[in-house]
């Protein structure tokens, strides 16, 4: 009775914790292309077709499915973003539960509550869905590798096919992560390795059959009406060549220096290097029979953590390191549990193991590692609850959603466009370089309730400086004979590409050559109105 009540209470600080500071500041990129996004799907848009897009639509959807039933607004969809994120902790609490003790699987939950709250404001972020999906893929996988019932297997390979639908980068991940568990447990199971070779490999490529049927479920589907509604090249050019040739090098950052601030980082690095050491010290005492749930679960998360690490490796920061550290919370609760199981405080040879003491000296690591996130989440909360005049905003879509400091002067921008531009009308958002970019301003476009005149409201390197797609704006804004155009003054060098110009003008010769400055919002938003002639 104590140890569920102690769970309860667990649970209600975690949501508490991951609640706090969620109707606090924008996130004017990537909050706000995912809800504008979704209010164009909900125009009938088809990504891809109609504007331009680098990641897969799942997010866009269920957005428009939300803003279907209860209206567009941040908050509603924060509160989504909020639920999704809990249900991936209690999943994954679930998942622990099933192999792990009690207390080992709360601690765990509490680690992913504070490693997913590392980032204060990344809401309808579609990584989260994404992993939420994938760890449902891996409960029905594991469920099968005990129970060797059919059902399980199939629904594992659906779940992973539907995660593609949110992100198709973590799901092919997943997807060869789990093949190859699912392949390792069919050939080296004890019940399996007493089956003749040839009995042995045909129940192997039946179970990876079923599994990859699983998947197909979803993907087929919906990949064939993709296909149907938008040409195949452009599919491929938008979500497979850009993220993979031009992302890199516009996008990339190098991986944070060795401090402690940046601890969070490398901690998943030595999770899985200490598991492939124990999964490895396992094999060879059982001479390559693994036949536990708990020994398998770790195997399928050390190939996720290993594999995931490809999202983190190109922009090395918090949001692409969530997959890969949410891999980690498995094998840190394991190594855990070995710690735990084998200490005896008057035990000498305990202290004369090297494999316990790096247990010890890794599991102090991830101690360490949640100070930071913690304090840092904190003192942000408090930067923005104590700022200087805070303000709840009026606009319709953003009522809810508390900011400081210039959040008058944007709130008056919104407004100024909503009275400047008709119902129905177009506008454009843009940066005062177009040859130098770093992102732009897509919240603008959902609070105001205008839509952009063009599909490339995307603002980013090495698509926004090329000479093609300024020209297709250009052609745009003549085509819906735009009268507003807002220009965001904003530039972070990176050691990237990014901050190398384009010396592409097209854009920017065009704007001032037909329009005029008429209105300056703080120093970052200038509003600029069509000349007469």
């Amino acid at each position: 009775m104590v140890a569920r009540i102690s769970a309860y209470v667990i649970f209600i600080l975690a949501f508490v914790y991951l609640l706090v500071g969620a109707n606090i500041g924008l996130s004017i990129y990537g909050e706000g292309l995912s809800l504008y996004g979704a209010m164009r799907v909900l125009d009938g848009e088809v990504p891809y077709r109609d504007f331009w897009s680098m990641y897969a639509p799942g997010e866009l959807y269920l957005l428009a499915l939300l803003f279907t039933l209860l209206g567009p607004s941040v908050i509603a969809a924060r509160l989504l973003s909020l639920a999704i994120i809990f249900g991936l902790v209690l999943t994954l609490y679930v998942l622990l539960r099933r192999s792990l003790s009690g207390v080992v699987s709360l601690i765990g939950l509490g680690l992913a509550v504070v490693w997913l709250g590392a980032s204060f404001r990344f809401f309808t972020y579609p990584v989260f869905p994404a992993l939420l999906l994938i760890l449902l893929s891996t409960n029905f996988l594991l469920r099968y590798q005990s129970s060797k019932r059919v059902t399980f297997l199939l629904l594992s390979g659906f779940f992973a096919g539907f995660a593609a639908f949110f992100r198709h980068d973590l799901a092919a991940y997943a997807l060869v992560a789990e093949t190859i568990t699912l392949l390792g447990f069919e050939l080296l199971s004890a019940d399996r390795l007493e089956r003749e070779h040839r009995s042995r490999l045909k129940h192997t490529l039946v179970a990876a059959g079923l599994y990859v049927a699983g998947a197909g479920i979803f993907i087929v589907p919906v990949g064939l009406y993709f296909v149907i509604h938008v040409p195949v090249q452009t599919l491929i050019a938008d979500l497979i060549v850009f993220p993979a040739r031009i992302f890199p090098g516009t996008r990339g950052l190098p991986y944070p220096p060795p401090r402690w601030e940046n601890l969070l980082f490398y901690v998943p690095f030595v999770v899985h290097a200490m598991s492939t050491a124990f999964i490895i010290r396992l094999g060879r005492a059982e001479h390559g029979r693994l036949d536990s749930a708990r020994k398998w679960t770790l195997i399928l998360f050390t190939a996720l953590g290993i594999l995931f690490f490809g999202q983190a490796r190109v922009r090395s920061d918090i949001p692409h390191l969530f997959p890969f550290l949410l891999s980690a919370v498995p094998g840190t609760c394991f190594l855990l549990g070995e710690l735990v199981g084998g200490f005896r405080w008057r035990d000498t040879r305990w202290w004369r193991s090297p494999f316990r003491l790096a247990l010890l000296a890794v599991l102090f690591l991830v101690a360490a590692s949640v100070v930071v996130p913690i304090k840092q989440r904190g003192l942000l909360a408090r930067s923005y609850l104590e700022g200087a005049n805070p303000l709840e905003l009026s606009i319709e879509r953003g009522r809810g959603i508390i900011m400081t400091g210039a959040s008058k002067t944007y709130e008056d921008m919104i407004l100024f466009l909503q009275e400047a531009v008709p119902e129905g009308g177009r506008i454009y958002g843009g940066t005062l370089r177009h040859d130098l970019v770093s992102f732009g301003d897509a919240m603008l476009y959902f609070l105001s309730d205008r839509n952009c005149c063009t599909g490339y409201y995307e603002i980013h390197p090495g698509l926004t400086t090329t000479r093609s797609v300024q020209e297709q704006i250009v052609r745009d804004i003549e085509f819906f004979q735009v009268e507003y155009v807002v220009l965001f003054n904003h530039f972070e060098k990176e050691p990237n590409e990014s901050s190398k110009s384009s010396g592409v003008f097209i854009l920017d010769r065009f704007i001032r050559e037909n329009f005029e400055p008429v209105r300056q919002f703080h120093l970052k938003y200038t509003v600029w109105k069509r000349t007469a002639g």
